[in-house]
């Protein structure tokens, strides 16, 4: 983690932007769903710099996208950030994960940090293994 890059920018492709609006409003009046997270999420939605499916930059994480984490301990996690409903694998993280809500958008080699009860975990983007817009499979 030498190369430290924390960056505010945030991209997402229009369809990312509007699964995640979507799913917001869906979700508001959810009980099981914190009102922080909604929020969260709309903020990330709001404030994203949105791109075509085209011309989104390749290193970004998309929504389905496979990235590989390593926390300040070097503990290594490959996760895929996807929808409440395509929570399938080990791998899967939903969108309302704080992970999630904390990587999506940002770029390989990115750091971010994550609420821990009272720390914050400090995680860098090591790699990102698959994105489907690069991949030209943005139907994911």
């Amino acid at each position: 983690m030498d190369n430290q890059r924390i960056s505010l920018d945030r991209h997402l492709t229009n369809i990312d932007y509007g699964h995640i609006i979507n799913l917001i409003t869906d979700d508001i009046y959810k009980k099981h769903i914190a009102p922080s997270r909604l929020h969260l999420l709309y903020l990330l939605a709001a404030t994203s710099t949105k791109h075509e499916s085209s011309n989104i930059p390749e290193d970004v994480i998309t929504l389905n996208s496979e990235i590989i984490l390593v926390s300040e301990k070097t503990q290594r996690q490959l996760v895929k950030i996807v929808l409440p409903k395509d929570v399938n694998g080990k791998n899967d993280i939903s969108v309302y994960n704080p992970m999630a809500i904390a990587i999506l958008g940002k770029k390989e080699k990115d750091f971010v940090f994550i609420k821990n009860n009272k720390t914050y975990l400090k995680i860098q983007i090591e790699k990102l293994v698959f994105q489907p817009e690069k991949e030209k499979a943005s139907h994911l």
